[in-house]
């Protein structure tokens, strides 16, 4: 299989050939000579001429831009053949070497990774790059090897799927004109498609100026908040004057801005969606993501100052004045106005927001939920009369609306991948034993569990595989990788192993089980756990064969733990306990009975465990002693406990002389008899000689249940 540990770590410049050193640097670059193939439409020799760098060229002509520009090219043109080469050049590029001569190329790289990382993130490799600090190159590699969704497999999807998402914006939304960094600056649509990818839903359109409905609002107030005069002729006039204000006011905050509205799946605690809002400037020069529809409206439409107020004009003619001069018997019983005025405010301030609002989301409320009840809402206390609009209704909605909109975006993650969801998911979990050697030196032991079932099945179904089983099982490639990375995420260890995939379609599953030994480096150890189920049936129908994956890849599932900590190795100690039940006679097993990693034990069985025992102080007879005392508790509460300490409890007393100070043994304890329920398991290993102690404690369910467990 290919190695693809290049990919995950700055490679050595050394380990590419043999170094030209005899020749002076062409006239023409590679990166030059290959850029001039590519504007040629050579797409092919352009590749070649940027791959022969890492096959025959020395440090002097190491050029990160050649590896940049050949991922680029390659995933731009979906070109999936090449996307292995991709993978070493773009991690060739980050060798670390002149890295003041390339500085821009490596921020133009930050830029381009900058939407998956978090901003503390983003300041920390900033302040690597700024101080010329190496640890930007493990920092940027560090990203990619987390996100990488097969370990196992030549090239990193993820990385391609990237790369893809960066030529697609840039058709999309920039053409020839910016170049990235000004792009995402000037279209936030840029960066969340790089984020997210494709959204599930996407509506555009224009939030157009409706005059009617505008008209309908307005007076659906004012109709039941009358103007201070007496209905009569006059009044209809100052209503219209009134009317006539507001909606000039309206209009001049209103302009024709372009949206666009994405909505992605995203099962969460606040919804199963997430809406994003963008839209354009009143320029019309950028693109922006909207806190809320509300930041399509000016912020001083929600004023409630002496500019978006309106009046009526008493100076229209003397008429007007006179009805109300002296007497004042134009004006409704307990207004008094002032006979030097020469305007009358409307009683309630109606800000231009507030419609604009009702406006805007009567035409997006269609979209989704979330603009209908935004709409609902406002209507809601805008036509309750009883709730004065001098409270600000269209401040208090707003603020209301932009909260629900970030509730919804904080669930989404700081990435997400499209082509995760194309492949079918295998559950996959590790199990972590510590034990030490006959050199006293600690190592783990993980048991891998996987069913693929899920996998399999959608797989096996989907080409119709009935009447032909036995052959085409054949066809199907089953694997568990073990993957060790240090705290910068730098590979240290890889193992691989093919487990047979006991396929149960009765039952629904498709189990499989491996064990790895893995030796004790460091607690800041990264282990990553794989499962991938390929079909190389060269007629079979993929699911992913428009995606970075390999054609054959059918299932995946990965875990990641940290390396646990190491057992003391200078006192005495006893391993972590390998439990199960069914003892097998097979002496050539380390583990000769069913193995349950959840400690589940059927009922009726006898409870079988594994342990070993370290450091036992040798005496001068040549043998060292020690006592094992096991008891099995039932976990019961209150006074059942209190009155009953004895009910349904095993204890057990061993004594043991070895001959090394290593010991081991396998210990079958009498439980068939026990009842369903939860037990804790309580191991007391003594030193004879020294008195030390080392205890472990398990909590144990004896299931009425099937199990499955492994041998």
């Amino acid at each position: 299989m290919f190695d693809s540990a290049p990919r995950l770590r700055r490679l050595a410049i050394l380990f590419l050939g043999v170094f030209i050193t005899a020749f002076g640097k062409p006239d023409t670059g590679i990166y030059e000579e290959g850029l001039s193939a590519r504007d040629n439409g050579q797409i092919m020799k352009a590749l070649d001429i940027w791959y022969s760098v890492v096959k025959s060229s020395g440090p002097d002509d190491y050029d990160p831009r050649i590896g940049f520009a050949y991922i680029e090219l390659v995933t731009q043109r979906e070109m999936k053949q090449n996307y292995r080469k991709a993978n070493e050049m773009y991690f060739w590029a980050l060798n670390g070497l002149k890295m003041s001569e390339f500085k821009e190329v490596y921020e133009a790289e930050l830029n381009r990774i900058s939407p998956l990382i978090t901003p503390k993130q983003r300041k920390a490799f900033q302040k690597d790059l700024n101080n010329e600090d190496p640890a930007f190159f493990d920092d940027i590699i560090q990203v990619w090897n987390q996100l990488d969704p097969t370990p196992i497999t030549p090239y990193n999807e993820r990385l391609m799927e990237h790369w893809e998402r960066i030529g697609e914006i840039k058709r999309r939304y920039a053409g020839t004109n910016y170049g990235l960094e000004e792009m995402l600056d000037k279209d936030s649509r840029a960066e969340t498609y790089i984020k997210y990818g494709e959204p599930d839903r996407l509506r555009k359109g224009v939030l157009s100026y409706n005059v009617a409905s505008v008209k309908r609002w307005i007076r659906e107030r004012m109709s039941d908040n009358p103007t201070p005069f007496q209905p009569n002729s006059s009044e209809n006039r100052f209503q219209n004057q009134l009317e006539n204000q507001l909606e000039d006011q309206i209009r001049s905050y209103h302009s024709n801005q372009e949206y666009e509205v994405w909505i992605y799946q995203n099962p969460s605690y606040y919804s199963d969606k997430v809406v994003y809002i963008f839209g354009s400037d009143n320029a019309g020069r950028s693109f922006k993501m909207k806190r809320s529809v509300e930041d399509f409206i000016p912020h001083a439409a929600f004023s409630m100052g002496q500019r978006n107020k309106i009046a009526v004009d008493l100076t229209v003619n003397e008429s007007s004045v006179a009805a109300i001069d002296g007497e004042g018997d134009g004006l409704v019983s307990g207004t008094s106005v002032n006979p030097n005025d020469t305007q009358v405010n409307f009683g309630e301030n109606i800000t231009p927001a507030v419609i604009m609002q009702l406006m805007y989301y009567e035409q997006l409320l269609a979209i989704d939920e979330l603009f209908a009840n935004s709409y609902d809402n406002i209507v809601a206390s805008y036509a309750d009369f009883t709730n004065p609009l001098s409270i600000s209704l269209a401040s208090s909605a707003r603020n209301r609306n932009i909260g629900a909109v970030a509730r919804l975006q904080s669930s989404m993650p700081e990435q997400k991948s499209e082509i995760i969801n194309k492949v079918s998911e295998i559950d996959i979990e590790a199990f972590p034993y510590r034990f030490l050697d006959k050199e006293n030196k600690p190592y783990t032991i993980f048991f891998v569990q996987s069913d693929a079932y899920k996998a399999f099945s959608t797989d096996y179904f989907n080409n119709k595989y009935y009447n032909e089983e036995q052959e085409k099982l054949k066809n199907y490639v089953y694997q568990h990788e073990l993957r060790v990375f240090d705290e910068k995420w730098n590979p240290k260890t890889s193992l691989t192993y093919k487990p047979l995939l006991d396929v149960n379609f009765n039952i629904q599953k498709a189990d499989a089980g491996s064990v790895f030994i893995l030796p004790f480096t460091s607690v800041d150890d990264q282990v990553v756990l794989a499962a991938t189920l390929y079909n190389q049936d060269p007629d079979a129908i993929s699911p992913v064969k428009n995606t970075p994956f390999d054609d054959e890849l059918r299932g995946l599932g990965k875990t990641i733990t940290n390396s646990p900590y190491p057992l003391e190795n200078d006192v005495f100690m006893m391993s972590d306990i390998v439990l199960g039940y069914q003892k097998l006679e097979n002496d050539k097993l380390q583990f000769p009975f069913i193995i349950n990693n959840k400690n589940e034990i059927p009922i009726g069985e006898n409870l079988v465990f594994y342990f070993e025992v370290y450091n036992i102080n040798m005496q001068s007879s040549g043998t060292g002693k020690f006592t094992l005392e096991l008891n099995m508790i039932p976990k019961r509460r209150g006074l059942y406990r209190l009155f009953n300490r004895n009910n349904g409890s095993v204890g057990l007393t061993l004594n043991f002389e070895s001959a090394e100070a290593l010991f081991s043994e396998v210990i079958e304890m009498q439980t068939a008899n026990l009842e369903a329920g939860n037990y804790t398991l309580r191991i007391k290993a003594t030193e004879s000689s020294t008195n030390e102690v080392v205890e472990r404690e398990i909590d144990i369910m004896v299931s009425d249940s099937p199990d499955e467990g492994e041998n």
